[in-house]
């Protein structure tokens, strides 16, 4: 089988798929939890995903990750009501089930697979045990059950449950539209798992998982076969089939790089033509070309921008699928620390890069668990402040622009800047005599290293490794900052382009050369002043704030040359600083290309870019132009 399939390619798209059908029973569980119960709708559409689930599972041999979805089907199928369902064991069903999903076809498979048995287990006996009078106490009970103490657990009779499938399953392999809606083909996935189901069902009791055991042999082969016959025959008969229109083509994600840059360089090509165009206007008008012309090139500037905006919009995905991870991650983490939260999300259908969207999670990561673990208050201390039990933090997304601005905002404590600055000012970062703004002493807490965090376990304010959330966004050649949440919280704010692929720049030239910037961190571009210094630094004065000089000569060890006539104003947090121009060319948006590997990665480059002619050009990092004029001056190099 190996040899005909690709397995990895098997196991990524299971695992796409089983992301989005977990963040249905955690929508579920975060309802429950918050006393809300589900409609039949939702009821549907969770049954629907953890039948998907199951079968997909089976497909690939996951038998211990199969009987682990089956055991939650149980669970909401035999519950008389949603308020009897153990929601603490079924929270830590969903999050061994997420580990699952991650772990399966990878080398640490089997250890993480090697708990599931007895998760099911205690799953089955929380189901079965009487309704206990406060959850703090199903807590404590499910907590009793330590992995391998659980007995042997009885499959439930398949006649009613398991092999029988109920109407929310039925409706799932009837309904096309829900079958595309999972992703895949659902109506496969349910009649393998049905499959699957009647197997279960005919083994009795479980036995325990043994990986080894689980190694194919040709008894397993031949009973897989046996396993999945009946959806071979409804394949053969063209019943699993009936009425299924697969609307969903899988691209891997590297294959639209190419075809941006494709699509860009027919936009060049379009701009090219353009420009030779006007320097032959004259030719052309007596030739009697010059209208016939103009008017195909503006159909074919038309329709390249419109292919422009196809293929962009192949890379975008709603924001949701970012923000659907951190609801059980917070509350899994706010069970450990004894606090109880709850996450709200807003804007979900916003849309941004997938390249984004990956690059996001590590950061976003950090400051939901910043704000779970350090922001927000113990249920006693939020009660004692007149505060709900139950703290929020809310993730937020809007489109501003050609930007996505994404928020994260807790209602806890807020940001102590008191206690930031006095923190500061101890470890040398503000002098005693400096009285640093709000916005300056917020930005303290991105710089490398800086904690007000005193002893291991001192409940701390902000600050412990958000440089590194800095930087990620930096790389997106976004923005973070930090302020005050409207209830008295703390909100960090994270503005990122809404693609990394088409960036809009700034073509400019400077000592001799051509440059493109991104025009996203250029603040404004001026005629330039005088040169003057403050220090050994060059200055320029603009708007009443002198700001050191960036001459790209002097940062790249060319030859001098004249003093610029324009500036472009660059600001990263409370730093800015003036980049020196001769001439601002054009603004357009460009596709990013790496650089050849045997350039190896100069400092300050972060690409190229074609310009409008067809040239190469270089695509400045506007951060390291401000980190290496500051490297110029400490080394004592710079001067006039």
């Amino acid at each position: 089988m190996s040899d005909l399939l690709d397995l990895s390619e098997l196991f990524g798209d299971f695992r796409d798929e089983g992301r989005a059908q977990l963040a249905r029973l955690d929508a579920v569980l975060q309802a429950l939890e918050a006393g809300q119960e589900p409609d039949e709708a939702q009821r549907t559409e969770l049954m629907r995903a953890l039948h998907t689930l199951k079968g997909n599972a089976a497909m690939l041999g996951l038998r211990p990750m199969q009987e682990l979805v089956h055991g939650v089907e149980d669970a909401f199928k035999r519950a008389p009501e949603p308020a009897v369902l153990p929601l603490d064991a079924l929270h830590r069903t969903a999050t061994a089930l997420r580990h699952a999903l991650e772990a399966a076809g990878a080398p640490n498979q089997d250890e993480v697979f090697a708990p599931l048995p007895a998760l099911r287990a205690a799953l089955a006996d929380a189901l079965a045990a009487p309704a206990p009078p406060a959850a703090s106490e199903a807590a404590s009970s499910a907590d009793a059950v330590a992995p391998g103490d659980g007995p042997a657990v009885d499959e439930p009779d398949p006649s009613p449950a398991s092999a029988v499938p109920d109407a929310a399953d039925e409706g799932a392999r009837d309904d096309p539209e829900d079958a595309r809606e999972d992703g895949g083909d659902a109506t496969a996935s349910a009649a393998l798992a049905d499959a699957a189901d009647a197997a279960l069902a005919e083994g009795g009791a479980e036995a325990p998982y043994d990986p080894e055991a689980a190694a194919p042999t040709a008894e397993t082969e031949a009973a897989a076969v046996a396993a999945a016959t009946p959806l071979a025959e409804a394949t053969r008969r063209g019943d699993a089939w009936s009425g299924v229109r697969e609307e969903t083509l899988r691209i891997p994600f590297a294959r639209l790089d190419p075809l941006l840059s494709q699509v860009d360089d027919l936009a060049r090509a379009v701009e090219g033509l353009r420009a030779w165009m006007a320097e032959r206007a004259e030719a052309l008008r007596d030739a009697g070309l010059r209208r016939g012309l103009g008017e195909r090139l503006e159909e074919l500037d038309t329709a390249a921008s419109a292919v422009r905006r196809s293929a962009t919009a192949l890379r975008l995905i709603p924001v949701e699928r970012v923000f659907s991870r951190f609801p059980p991650l917070a509350a899994d983490l706010a069970r450990e620390r004894g606090k109880r939260v709850r996450v709200e999300l807003h804007g979900e259908g916003t849309e941004l890069d997938k390249a984004t969207a990956d690059a996001l999670l590590d950061p976003l990561l950090h400051l939901v668990r910043n704000a779970v673990d350090h922001g927000v208050e113990p249920p006693e201390e939020r009660r004692a402040a007149g505060k709900p039990e139950t703290a929020t933090i809310r993730l937020s997304a809007a489109q501003e622009g050609d930007r996505v601005r994404i928020e994260v905002e807790d209602d806890g404590r807020g940001l102590d800047r008191a206690r930031i600055l006095a923190r500061a000012r101890q470890l040398g970062l503000v002098a005693v005599e400096d009285q640093p703004d709000a916005e300056e002493t917020d930005d303290l807490l991105f710089v490398p290293g800086f904690s007000t965090r005193l002893q291991a376990d001192e409940v701390s304010g902000r600050g412990v490794g958000l440089d590194v959330v800095r930087d990620a966004v930096q790389r997106l050649r976004g923005q973070v900052r930090v302020e005050d949440g409207e209830e008295g919280g703390t909100r960090f704010v994270l503005l990122v382009p809404l693609t990394v692929a088409l960036v809009p720049v700034l073509f400019f030239q400077a000592a001799g050369e051509t440059f493109a910037i991104p025009a996203l961190d250029v603040e404004e571009t001026l005629r330039a002043g005088a040169p003057g210094r403050v220090g050994p630094a060059e200055t320029v004065d603009v708007r009443d704030e002198a700001l050191p000089l960036v001459r790209l000569d002097r940062v790249f060890g060319w030859d001098p040359a004249p003093d610029p006539r324009f500036v472009l104003v660059l600001r990263r947090g409370a730093r800015a600083a003036a980049l020196g121009a001769d001439r601002l060319l054009a603004q357009d948006a460009a596709a990013v290309r790496a650089l050849p590997a045997a350039l190896g990665g100069p400092r300050g480059v972060s690409g190229a870019v074609v310009d409008a002619r067809g040239r190469v050009v270089l695509l400045l990092d506007p951060g390291e132009m401000l980190e290496m004029n500051v490297d110029l001056y400490r080394g004592g190099t710079g001067g006039g």
